[in-house]
């Protein structure tokens, strides 16, 4: 059974998170996370702008300097989580929320961007 954190260790938490950081884990679930919902804020944006209407020049120059900020920085993480010993990080869903069989695997999903 896990001890219950002393009241001085309560106090002291937001100054240790402060001076020593967060859990390194917990930091890169979050960065996987955001970079996944940047993805959806993409593909909601390249739908809207590149499918559902002509694009116009701007539209291509500014959909190609997001996708490739979106791989850069997807490959960025991807090290950075083989390097963490988990290559196999899956961003946890919500069953109600599964897109008919896309893959939810961190490195699937960067693939199909390049």
């Amino acid at each position: 059974m896990p001890q219950m954190p002393t009241t001085a260790e309560m106090e002291w938490t937001p100054t240790k998170q402060a001076i020593l950081g967060s859990d390194p884990e917990m930091v890169l679930y979050s960065e996987v996370s955001l970079w996944f919902h940047k993805l959806e804020l993409f593909r909601k944006g390249e739908n809207d702008r590149m499918y559902l209407q002509d694009p116009i020049a701007k539209d291509i120059e500014i959909h190609k300097t997001l996708l490739q900020r979106l791989i850069t920085d997807g490959e960025h993480l991807l090290s950075i989580v083989k390097q963490s010993g988990r290559p196999h990080f899956q961003r946890r869903e919500n069953p109600s929320r599964r897109s008919g069989g896309r893959s939810r695997n961190f490195a699937g999903r960067l693939s199909r961007l390049a």
